[in-house]
């Protein structure tokens, strides 16, 4: 959000840049979680019988 609206990378700022090994190592981390979150929207579909 912050890059969107006010073009200031935070996370590049604490660590050294975008190229630095930690800073590419949260944004790794953060594209997964997403990919993982994805997998939520199709399980709410799932309809377990009782």
């Amino acid at each position: 959000m912050l890059v969107g609206l006010f073009q200031y990378d935070l996370v590049a700022n604490l660590f050294g840049g975008e190229t630095a090994m930690v800073s590419r190592v949260i944004y790794a981390l953060v594209g997964f979680a997403g990919l993982y979150a994805i997998s939520f929207l199709f399980r709410d579909r799932e309809r377990i019988d009782t």
